[in-house]
Order: structure tokens, then C-alpha cells, then sequence
């Protein structure tokens, strides 16, 4: 079971702390005296995942949230390298998910097999990079897994809620989390005034009036992927336009993407076009690419010329599309 050496000798060392946290032992100490602010995220999030009770994946594994203690605020930075160095120490536990197999595990940052120092070192630089002395709090987690306990410290912040847990940041409600489908829309629309004047402006002698485009989108449906308290993991965001004038020759072409992760998760997505000269061409093909998995994988996705390459990632998607007017 983990231990919280320096942070509970640093703790210990400041009595002051006793008195400003009666108001934050633990969810039941809350009804006495002071309160916590109710708006609090991460209260929100912490009660939600206790009312959760155990969680089962399809292995059998049972993980549950039992309880939790306010700790108060990182006070200086002496206490923020002690809180960092209890949080990644090698006995410290933390929960892996593999979505596919819709299964999770209990690990240690210790395992040498699962995390290099390079990424453990790394991942904990960028979290404290995002910490707030002063403002980013600190909750000490009691986990039931397995009926085993076992505790984790968590980075919280008011606004943002839990900022990172080794536990909370990884562990996905597989109760509300379904299958990961794609949501892809080829459609066809007329321009929108505001699209017309737009383009026109760019492309004033090949365009007129019924310009017709062609989209297509596909995102996640992260809102299915949900984290034991209540966070999504993942999202990403792919859009391609491509506008034909009235001779049926591409006048605009267009590739977004975007995606974002909590901590503890990667995300990518891209898109680019391969071919279809503007003014020129009779259609615009382009490639477009996702992948997303566990913060133990790094992500990399890179353009090839033809198409895209995934490298990393527990799952994926790529493929090539044209659009015709």
C-alpha cells in the first residue's frame, strides 16, 4: 500500500494546518462548521464517483471510491516538491484502462515494464508546470480495489476540478461508457450567404451564386468515454469543406482538426489535402487520421504523402476521402 512519506512528515511539521482544515477532514465533516464551497468542480466530481459504489470492468476487477480528505492548498514550493515526489514515487498506485478490452488494472509507477523514467519524469514536470501555489489543492483519495485499500493524493483546483490522481485521471466508468463509434457526415448544402461572400471574395471569377459544398466531419463521441468522476477522457474534431463553382471546378478547400485530453490521456487528429487543385480540378481528396489511448503512449501521427502514419495509440482511425461536386 502506498505510504505518503515526505508529504506526511511536511504535513506533520505544520501545525497550523490543523486548525484551517477542520473544514476539510472529510464529504462528512463537511456538514459541521465551515463549508466547503458547494460550487466546488471537484467536490462535484469526487461525490459523483463515491455515488458510483463499485465499479466492475469485464475482467472482474472492482474498483470503488470510499472516501476523501481536504488537505487545503499547496502552500510553497517546499511542499509542492514533496506532494509531486509522493504522487510519482515508485510505490505509489496508479489505474490503467484499456478501452478496447474494456478492462482495467492496478499498477505502480515503479513497473519499469509500463513507465520509463523519461515519461514518468516528464509527465510529472508538466503537471507541476500547471500547478498554482497558493490555489491548486490537495485531497487524499481512499480507494476500494478489489477490497483491497488503497490511497492516492489529487490535485484539485476550484474552477477545473481534479486536475490530476493517479487513480481518478485513469479510471474510466465502463457503466457509462459504450462502444466508441465514429460519427462521419458526408452531405451536400448550398452556400450560406455569409459562404458565398466569403469565397467570392477569394474567388470572384470562378464562383457565382450557386456555388454548392461538399463536408465532411467526424468526431469522437467522447462523451461516452467517461472517467470515474465524471471527466471526459478524450475529444477530437475533424472538418473538411471543399466548395464547388457552377462549372463544377473546386473554388475553396478547407482542413480543420482539433483535439484535447485530460491528463493521464493523449489525443491527435489531423487532416490535409493530397490533391485537387483550386480553380482546376474536378474534386478535392484528402486524408484525414485520429488516435487516442492512455498517457503511458505517446502519439504520434505524421503525413506521408498518400495518407497518414500512426504511430502509438490503444486505438485508431485513418483512411482517404474525395469530395465531388
Amino acid at each position: 500500500m502506498k505510504t505518503l512519506s515526505k508529504f506526511t512528515v511536511l504535513c506533520g511539521c505544520l501545525g497550523i494546518f490543523s486548525a484551517a482544515f477542520i473544514l476539510s477532514c472529510s464529504k462528512s465533516d463537511d456538514v459541521a462548521g465551515t463549508r466547503l464551497k458547494l460550487a466546488s468542480k471537484w467536490k462535484h466530481q469526487v461525490d459523483h464517483a463515491i455515488s458510483l459504489s463499485e465499479l466492475e470492468s469485464s475482467n472482474g476487477n472492482r474498483l470503488s471510491l470510499v472516501d476523501y480528505k481536504y488537505l487545503g492548498v499547496i502552500k510553497d514550493a517546499a511542499m509542492l516538491d514533496a506532494i509531486m515526489d509522493d504522487i510519482f514515487a515508485d510505490n505509489a498506485h496508479i489505474i490503467l484502462n484499456d478501452i478496447k478490452g474494456k478492462s482495467f488494472g492496478a499498477a505502480m509507477w515503479g513497473d519499469k515494464q509500463l513507465f520509463s523514467d523519461d515519461y514518468k519524469n516528464d509527465l510529472a514536470l508538466t503537471i507541476k508546470d500547471h500547478i498554482q501555489i497558493g490555489k491548486t489543492g490537495l485531497l487524499e483519495l481512499t480507494w476500494s480495489y478489489n477490497g483491497q485499500p488503497i490511497k492516492s493524493t489529487a490535485l484539485v483546483d476550484n474552477d477545473e476540478g481534479i486536475v490530476y490522481d493517479n487513480i481518478a485521471s485513469y479510471a474510466v466508468n465502463y457503466k457509462a461508457t459504450k462502444e466508441v463509434v465514429q460519427s462521419r457526415k458526408v452531405f451536400k448544402r448550398p452556400f450560406t450567404r455569409a459562404e458565398t461572400e466569403h469565397v467570392n471574395a477569394v474567388f470572384a471569377d470562378s464562383v457565382a451564386a450557386d456555388t454548392s459544398i461538399r463536408e465532411f466531419v467526424q468526431q469522437d463521441q467522447s462523451q461516452d468515454i467517461e472517467l470515474i468522476s465524471g471527466k471526459k477522457a478524450w475529444w477530437y474534431y475533424i472538418h473538411v469543406t471543399s466548395a464547388f463553382n457552377r462549372y463544377g471546378r473546386l473554388a475553396y478547400r478547407k482542413c480543420d482538426s482539433d483535439s484535447d485530453a485530460s491528463w493521464g490521456w493523449q489525443c491527435k487528429a489531423d487532416a490535409k489535402t493530397l490533391s485537387g487543385e483550386v480553380n482546376v480540378s474536378d474534386f478535392h481528396e484528402f486524408a484525414w487520421a485520429w488516435a487516442y489511448g492512455t498517457g503511458k503512449t505517446t502519439i504520434q501521427i505524421g503525413f506521408a504523402g498518400n495518407g497518414f502514419t500512426i504511430t502509438g495509440g490503444e486505438y485508431e482511425g485513418k483512411r482517404s476521402d474525395i469530395h465531388r461536386p
